[in-house]
């Protein structure tokens, strides 16, 4: 997690106009690494001065407004009942928060035949870096093969997105940035066709209209 977080984070300091909170951010970045090792209140309290000077160095809430994750149930309702002819089988959603920095998720797993999808959707407007996020996210370019496996980005209605596929376990997943929310689908004893199929049947659109 501290990871993601840092490499979410440098990708974009030396873009900020204001010096002091690229200042401000990297002192906050240090204490969070001290921290680390210090114990869950130490850390939380680091990641709650961390979240607020990226803020600041980024602009990331780009009107000076604090954004708050969707609520548990509006994601959950948004979740199709099937994907590409696969009936939903479980779904569960949760509201998590961590120094300060709060998210939405909502799980869905799909069955048909030996086929299976599993379906993950998370809000992070929560977070101070989730704009860095999305610019991190539309400049990746890869394109990697070999006999059995593909890793590869590309546009996936209007998005960003990414896939990844292995043939020799008919395993595989896709996921996107889109209006603030993370989308992963990863599909088991399923062919690439069928993963994407199943993958434009994830409710973006009607995430965008939770905004």
């Amino acid at each position: 997690m501290l990871g993601t977080l840092l490499i979410f984070a440098m990708s974009g300091c030396g873009q900020s106009p204001e010096e002091r909170a690229v200042q401000d951010f990297e002192d906050a970045a240090e204490e969070l690494e001290d921290a680390f090792g210090e114990g869950a209140e130490d850390f939380a309290d680091a990641m709650g001065a961390f979240g607020e000077a990226l803020g600041g160095a980024m602009g990331a809430d780009g009107d000076g407004e604090d954004y708050e994750p969707v609520e548990r149930q509006a994601l959950r309702d948004v979740m199709p009942e099937s994907v590409n002819g696969m009936d939903r089988t479980s779904i569960e959603s949760a509201r998590e928060g961590f120094g300060g920095i709060t998210t939405t998720r909502a799980n869905a797993e799909y069955q048909g035949g030996e086929g299976r999808f599993e379906l993950t959707v998370t809000d992070l407007a929560g977070m101070p870096f989730a704009g860095i996020a999305a610019m991190g996210w539309a400049g990746v370019e890869i394109d990697r093969e070999t006999d059995t496996e593909i890793e590869r980005t590309f546009e996936f209605e209007g998005n960003r997105a990414m896939e990844k596929y292995d043939s020799s376990t008919n395993s595989g997943e896709i996921s996107l940035m889109a209006h603030g929310f993370h989308i992963e689908g990863r599909g088991y004893n399923m062919s690439r066709d069928q993963i994407h199929d199943a993958m434009g049947d994830a409710p973006i659109s009607e995430l965008g209209r939770l905004r």
